[in-house]
């Protein structure tokens, strides 16, 4: 408008007098303006009437038209304009809101409800760098309520954010009538309330609510009409990740019958230990061990044998039949589906698969009597060290105790100790200055040797690789001669296992494995996942007379969870070393 203000000065006065908002301060400085002075002081004198005649009858004026308008006139239209503008955007709002809101039921908040709070990405960035740490945190009291979508929280002061949330940003939850907040428990083991009762420690997001309430549906109606059900899932990538997980072509067909799954439940009275439901359940499992097979299954599909039907590393589709052969290698394996089979066995102590080269057919009816199998585990020479035991798994190594706040009771003093969770970030504090160093002949790898290789958080949001050391002393070393490196793993988890000897700064290692495995058993609390054995040849010209050493590098480091679990590593001296 000021730059208008030549051709339409008197208009313009006129529209300011309409005080549009800011516009007031902006017409008190007109008469300052050295353009415009000389028009106001004409129209102040002649009025504005006289003003706009002198000017028409200068031939030389020209004018578009507004001079001529009333000002009272336009300032009034200009108000009838900006109205309906308003309405206009009013309506349209509406309209969005109606279709936003599709669906969705309005929910007031009251002073002293109870309430989670969504740790959203932009406003908690600290809070959710990784998936392990809970979307949500609560529960926390509603102190005011500002209007329908906005209300203050009870926040602690630790967030270091503004307490005031928007309705999206929180879920309410139900809680019990009196003055105390619900007694929600920690764990299954602690008294309190009954589980189905109460919400649990952990915070939901929005759509896990909706699941939640759907769920709590289901089991209103299983309360109420008499029938069971029951959820069962028999393909998992927990343990094994995407190896395990079966593949189809397309229209391929495929069929297998799972189960029969047996569900066992059980209580005691308030006053009695709940360890002893533990103990109870044991027992069930003992008696249904024994009943096994069970006899009542009618489906043609069912495998009606004594043995079970099990995995054999990555063939999952097709059936398989197992058992342990007795101490005199004696086996059995009964009642078969008809089919080709291929025969695979493993000797717990020994490194490496045997695999039968005949395939063998089986049909209805007949008995197959196989000749000796004979099993000869890889080895090139003499053993002149090894850590660990060839059992599959990396229970033998050191398991260390868990963080206090992440203690499951069940697994104190259990032989299954790693079944604890978190377990992976006690590397880096049991060695905050460096990797491990293990010296043959000197440390005992059922202390000194960490049961799985993970990567090393350097800050918030990455990490870096861990190089473990064996330092060994060698004599007599025929530099002409292959040296074999065994390394047996029990788990892998998106990792690179560099191998490197004597000299840790090489660009380039003398075997690498790649990028490895997509087991989880790091982050599921297992010992083992799926079985790799490399075997790795050493020149006998890189090692020297006296000490050596071999760097073992797990070079993958994104995540907190990738990482290797030795099951056995050994070296072995060429042949006839002495």
């Amino acid at each position: 408008m000021v730059a208008d203000a030549l051709s339409r000065k008197h208009v313009l006065v006129s529209t300011l007098s309409s005080k549009l908002m800011g516009f007031e301060s902006l017409k008190a400085l007109y008469p300052e303006d050295p353009h415009f002075d000389p028009i106001f002081r004409e129209c102040k004198e002649l009025g504005r009437d006289k003003w706009i005649l002198d000017r028409c009858s200068n031939p030389y004026a020209k004018f578009d038209g507004h001079l001529f308008k009333d000002g009272s006139k336009k300032a009034e239209a200009m108000k009838k304009l900006h109205e309906k503008v308003r309405q206009k955007h009013e309506k349209k709002n509406q309209e969005i809101a109606k279709r936003a809101n599709k669906g969705r039921r309005s929910l007031i908040l009251e002073p002293g409800d109870w309430v989670w709070v969504h740790l959203r990405k932009h406003r908690f960035p600290s809070q959710r760098k990784t998936k392990l740490i809970p979307r949500g945190d609560g529960p926390f009291q509603v102190l005011e309520r500002i209007n329908d979508n906005a209300y203050k929280i009870d926040l602690p002061p630790e967030y270091q954010v503004h307490n005031t949330f928007n309705m999206c940003d929180l879920s309410p939850i139900a809680t019990v009538e009196d003055e105390h907040p619900p007694n929600l428990r920690t764990n299954s083991l602690q008294y309190g309330e009954e589980d189905t009762s109460t919400t649990s420690s952990r915070p939901f997001t929005r759509s896990q609510v909706r699941e939640l309430q759907k769920l709590q549906v289901m089991f209103m109606q299983m309360a109420v009409l008499p029938r069971d059900a029951i959820l069962q899932m028999f393909h998992s990538a927990h343990y094994a990740g995407e190896d395990l997980v079966s593949k189809f072509g397309l229209g391929e067909p495929w069929k297998k019958v799972f189960g029969p799954v047996f569900i066992y439940l059980n209580s005691v009275t308030s006053e009695k230990d709940p360890l002893t439901l533990w103990e109870d359940a044991k027992e069930q499992m003992q008696i249904q061990v024994q009943s096994w097979p069970y006899s009542f299954p009618c489906s043609e599909d069912f495998p009606s044998s004594s043995q079970h039907a099990g995995s054999w590393q990555r063939e999952c589709k097709d059936y398989q039949f197992w058992t342990r052969a007795d101490e005199e290698g004696k086996y059995v394996i009964s009642n078969i589906r008809a089919g080709d089979y291929n025969l695979y066995a493993f000797v717990p102590g020994f490194i490496g698969d045997y695999k039968c080269d005949t395939i063998i057919t089986i049909t209805s009816g007949c008995s197959i009597e196989m000749d000796d199998l004979v099993f000869e585990p890889p080895r090139n020479g003499p053993t002149l060290w090894e850590i660990g035991i060839p059992d599959r798994s990396a229970r033998e190594f050191y398991i260390p105790d868990p963080d206090p706040k992440y203690v499951n009771k069940l697994f104190i003093n259990h032989p299954d100790r790693f079944r604890q969770y978190g377990l992976w970030e006690r590397y880096a504090d049991l060695y905050p200055n460096g990797d491990i160093v293990f010296t043959i002949g000197e440390s005992d790898y059922k202390k000194d040797w960490f049961f799985v290789q993970v990567t090393r958080k350097k800050d918030e949001k990455t990490y870096q690789g861990t190089t473990w050391q064996i330092k060994f002393k060698l004599e007599n070393i025929n530099q002409d001669e292959i040296y074999t490196l065994r390394l047996a793993l029990a788990s892998a988890a998106q990792a690179e296992l560099q191998v490197r000897v004597n000299d840790s700064s090489t660009n380039t290692p003398l075997f690498s494995s790649g990028v490895i495995g997509k087991d989880n058993a790091i982050a599921r609390h297992g010992i083992h996942g799926l079985y790799w054995l490399f075997n790795v040849n050493l020149q006998g010209s890189v090692l020297i007379e006296g000490e050596n050493t071999i760097y073992l590098t797990q070079a993958n480091a994104t995540s907190p969870f990738q990482g290797i679990m030795y099951d056995y590593i050994r070296l072995e001296g060429p042949p006839f070393y002495n």
